[in-house]
């Protein structure tokens, strides 16, 4: 966090700031995008200035972000380093850069108006000359959602042209439909075949009909209980042709909330007792917001009462 061109200061895990500034001095604070996730507006406060000795409050209220990660591959479905970033017709967001591995986390504005696409540049137009012929799609039920691919030739400038292939696909939850509708735009771009694999995050056990273009086909089913995934696997079809996938009785599973805090705290480096501790205070016959408390009131390691309440309230 800059404070004019003075100094800077960091926030601590609760968003709390502290700096000295000079007195009988008008000054700004500032949150600059690249400390911002992604967010490509800077966020500044003016402050009149302080008497000597004079200690003030002063609140910055940042705009609500929702997180978009996913993972950048090739065309023989390794990740690779990118340059990521959201796009609407009227704005778009900072690019961040890939890790090894092809994964990002970017963040955008709640409110960002208009249909956003997730646009990808590799460090190499080499490295990425071909769309790949696998598509491996994550599907997380419990809501109707929508989402739109866009692919372009990883190598030119042709995109501000929308010289591009979208692909629309919409989950319509209630009636457990999944539909990949037909590639559209420059199809010379994109396989003219691919192989498709949905998966249906946090859902239960299920049958799965699939069709395309209005024609029944066989396709393969695996159920991993323990992390509630159903993948379908859709033979080799055209990216022109309307894949639709139906479950036949959608319905979320119950997160195994315990099984999940153990594995998660059976990986931290923290004393064993504080494990156990957790481990009683998630036993307790309370609400999840006591818990919560009762665990912040340890004082446990940085990070870890995060981690846990991210999978509490997960079913909440």
């Amino acid at each position: 966090m800059n404070v004019g061109q003075v100094v800077s200061s960091v926030t601590d895990d609760n968003g709390y700031y502290s700096q000295v500034v000079p007195a009988n001095t008008d000054f700004s604070i500032t949150v600059k995008p690249k400390n911002y996730g992604g967010y490509n507006k800077v966020v500044k406060v003016d402050v009149p200035a302080l008497t000597p000795g004079e200690q003030r409050q002063v609140d910055i209220v940042l705009p609500r972000l929702v997180r978009v990660y996913g993972k950048v591959i090739d065309g023989e479905s390794q990740g690779m380093r990118a340059s990521v970033w959201v796009e609407t017709s009227k704005t778009c967001t900072e690019s961040v850069q890939t890790n090894k591995d092809g994964q990002f986390s970017i963040y955008v504005p709640e409110g960002m108006k208009g249909d956003a696409v997730v646009k990808a540049r590799s460090q190499s137009g080499q490295e990425a000359a071909r769309n790949p012929e696998t598509m491996t799609i994550r599907v997380y039920g419990g809501a109707d959602g929508s989402f739109q691919l866009y692919e372009d030739d990883n190598e030119s400038n042709a995109y501000l042209k929308d010289e591009c292939v979208l692909t629309d696909m919409d989950l319509k939850w209630s009636i457990g439909h999944f539909v990949i509708h037909k590639a559209a735009g420059r199809l010379e771009l994109i396989p003219q075949k691919r192989t498709w694999t949905v998966e249906f995050w946090g859902v239960k056990d299920t049958e799965v009909t699939v069709e395309v273009e209005g024609t029944g086909v066989e396709a393969s089913k695996k159920y991993d209980e323990a992390l509630g995934c159903l993948a379908v696997s859709v033979p080799e079809t055209a990216a022109t042709s309307e894949i639709i996938i139906t479950l036949g009785a959608p319905e979320l599973r119950e997160n195994d909330v315990k099984t999940q805090v153990f594995n998660l705290l059976n990986q931290a480096e923290i004393p064993y007792m504080e494990k156990v501790a957790i481990m009683e205070i998630l036993d307790k016959k309370i609400s999840n917001a006591a818990k919560l408390t009762q665990l912040t009131a340890m004082h446990p390691e940085e990070g870890i009462v995060g981690a846990v309440g991210e999978i509490l309230t997960a079913i909440e």
